[in-house]
């Protein structure tokens, strides 16, 4: 199916696309080997181009997108990720240290609507209105003046740059180490740092990733506190009305360094990387808190295995955080009671299991879940040694990068972080007084990061995982392609744009297929009408060639438009199995019956695209491409809202503004209350 999207739209490519590799005698070696086993196509990138994707964004206002999509995607997708690298003559040295920026794009009817907006953390205004970096960063930033005016200041700003969470017709920009910012969904405003209803105090934190729970519909989420012997992990669950259900605070020993987690049935699934933190050159102002942190490739990962049902139910007053920093005194007493407590490891006596695994480091989950023995199965992405101990200017550099110059400036320095490849661990946990075994394989040699699955598999037994994947199948590259893995097969398939396009972490919207089926994420709502769906189609109608295996809902086809050549590859392992095919999830659906959608960056003419795609067909390249109005850099984790609808109408002189910017609730924009709109009262119209 082919969707019209302006004049840059495209129909699917012949298999036999253009590939544009690099080293003839390369491409035949890498040619004849399993993708899984290490081989597969090279693809060329532009570094060049790649860097340009670190300039300072620009604010836009709500506008109509040209071209169509799929009139069954209706929702918004916000994305959130560093947009601002330059304050006044003050250069941000590591992206991760750039300021918020979150873009939504609402879908309407077969229409899109954008904007975006930085976050304006308390930070974010005191260095816009000064003209200069007022705060250190945590991988390197650095103030003017010297290490001396950092000295013993350990302040660090909320970037608030890294992920979004929408719940509860709420909107929140998400941060490692701080409070959530709360955001109007539609202007994309800032409103205020957000306590969760009292439950972070001062100090307080939530990690920028949560899971879904597609059988309770309940959010969970995570914070993770550093104290002076161990950190502090706290986990939250809620229900559709940001109500706390669950809670449960436990420690672990030394530094964890926790991004992401998994949630399966009955656990929550942590893995603490071994590595400890030096802090007399953070104490001194000589470095960032991320440079002071060393591997130890001798020392294991450990696995934490949380039990879900052994929750503390919320008491009136509980609240976790409380002043982080409480004199320079106190901040020294933790780090080196940090650094004193690394590599001590004690046995669990509150429930938790832990086993120890091989040394690696990890950021983000692809997913867990438990099989019918009760064993687990994590899929991770993951690294051989600390992915910024290269990068970052740290004594394990054998060439550091030059003081003062953001690091994708430096030369190569894409070789110089370590390959990310998707594992599977299968915990052995059966067998009545027997320690906890493991075993690993790899699922993909490739480098890889981002991976998203469709939300209704969270926490269960999966097939299909998309990510980003770099052009070089060897070595480190920049992320810039499509990834679809069949865990089961081990079959991957990849597109990859231009040279000098870079595509962001794609997100699985699923496609609507039956009335009766209520997607759980991001949504407590009910169903749409049926009055307001596409029209229903039989089952055993044909779409897209194939023939249905259930109800699914079909919007019309626009005509087809020209081909444009894209590179395209699929490569399959043991047990190949064809794209697209049933795989038995769900009510009969398929699991990859949807869309990806991604924001891609064109660094040649500093130009930025929405790009969907087809899940079950992703090598075949965008079914639409919708030109933005103003580049947006690349940029971290988003999420796709289903009830996120809001009512997008245009307006006089091209520009878009929803319904309710007539209405007088807009003037109660610094509360909450504005925010459910489906129950809104009837009001005045503001006066012009």
């Amino acid at each position: 199916m082919l969707w019209r999207a302006s004049a840059t739209a495209i129909s699917r490519p012949p298999v036999a696309a253009s590939t544009q590799p690099v080293g003839i005698l390369r491409r035949l070696r890498q040619s004849w080997s399993k993708d899984g086993e290490g081989g597969g196509q090279i693809y060329r990138y532009d570094m060049d181009a790649y860097r340009r994707g670190f300039v300072n964004a620009r604010e836009v206002s709500p506008c109509q997108l040209n071209g169509t999509v799929p009139a069954d995607i209706k929702g918004t997708y916000f994305r959130n990720g560093h947009g601002k690298f330059q304050i006044g003559e003050d250069l941000v040295l590591h992206p991760f240290d750039g300021d918020g920026m979150v873009a939504a794009i609402t879908f309407s009817n077969g229409r899109a609507y954008f904007r975006s907006q930085y976050v304006k953390t308390k930070g974010y205004v005191k260095e816009q209105k000064e003209g200069r970096i007022c705060f250190r960063g945590v991988f390197g930033t650095a103030k003017r003046g010297g290490w001396l005016r950092s000295f013993l200041d350990l302040r660090v700003k909320n970037v608030a740059n890294t992920g979004v969470l929408w719940w509860n017709r709420k909107l929140l920009a998400l941060w490692e180490q701080g409070r959530p910012y709360a955001l109007d969904p539609i202007s994309l405003s800032t409103l205020r740092e957000s306590s969760l209803n009292g439950l972070l105090k001062r100090g307080g934190v939530m990690a920028a990733h949560y899971k879904i729970d597609p059988k309770t519909n309940c959010l969970v989420a995570f914070g993770c506190q550093i104290r002076p012997v161990s950190s502090k992990v706290s986990v939250w669950e809620f229900d559709p009305s940001f109500k706390l259900l669950k809670q449960r605070s436990f420690r672990m020993p030394g530094l964890a360094f926790l991004h992401d987690f998994a949630i399966t049935d009955n656990y929550y699934l942590f893995i603490q990387p071994p590595l400890s933190l030096h802090p007399l050159p953070w104490l001194l102002g000589k470095c960032g808190i991320g440079q002071a942190l060393s591997f130890h490739p001798d020392r294991p990962a450990r696995l934490y295995i949380v039990p879900r049902n052994r929750e503390q139910q919320r008491q009136p007053h509980t609240t976790t955080g409380g002043r982080r920093w409480l004199g320079w005194a106190s901040c020294v007493w933790m780090a080196l009671g940090v650094w004193m407590a690394k590599g001590k490891r004690r046995e669990r006596a509150d429930g938790i299991r832990c086993v120890d695994l091989d040394p690696f480091f990890i950021f983000h989950f692809a997913n867990a879940y438990e099989e019918e023995n009760g064993n687990l199965v994590i899929d991770i992405d993951r690294s051989e040694r600390y992915t910024f101990d290269l990068t970052l200017r740290t004594a394990s550099n054998p060439h550091p990068i030059p003081k003062h110059t953001p690091i994708w400036l430096f030369d190569q320095v894409e070789k110089k972080i370590p390959k990310i490849e998707l594992f599977r661990y299968r915990i052995t946990t059966s067998g009545s007084g027997r320690p906890l075994a493991y075993d690993k394989r790899p699922l993909l040699k490739r480098f890889t990061e981002f991976p998203v699955i469709n939300p209704a598999n969270v926490g269960q037994r999966y097939r299909y995982v998309y990510g980003l994947a770099g052009g070089d199948p060897s070595e480190s590259a920049p992320l810039q392609g499509i990834l679809k893995l069949d865990v089961e097969t081990k079959e991957a398939s990849y597109w990859f744009p231009d040279a000098h396009e870079f595509c962001g972490e794609p997100c699985f919207i699923p496609r609507k297929t039956s009335p009766r089926e209520t997607h759980p994420y991001h949504s407590s709502d009910p169903p749409p009408s049926s009055a307001t769906q596409p029209p229903l189609l039989k089952a055993g109608a044909r779409r897209n060639g194939r023939r249905s295996s259930g109800l699914f809902y079909s919007a019309s086809v626009s005509p087809a438009v020209p081909t444009l050549t894209h590179r395209r590859l699929v490569e399959r392992g043991r047990g190949g199995r064809e794209q697209g095919q049933g795989s038995g999830y769900g009510h009969g659906e398929e699991e990859d019956e949807g869309y990806l959608l991604s924001l891609l960056f064109n660094g040649k003419n500093m130009t930025s695209e929405v790009v969907l795609f087809d899940a079950q067909f992703t090598s075949s390249g965008p079914i639409a491409r919708l030109p933005l109005p103003s580049f947006v850099p690349h940029g971290l984790h988003g999420a796709f809202c289903p009830n996120a609808d809001f009512a997008m109408t245009q307006a006089s002189g091209g520009e878009v503004m929803s319904e309710h910017y007539s209405r007088a609730e807009w003037r109660r924009v610094l509360g909450f209350a504005w925010l459910y709109i489906t129950s809104l009262a009837k009001a005045a119209p503001l006066p012009h």
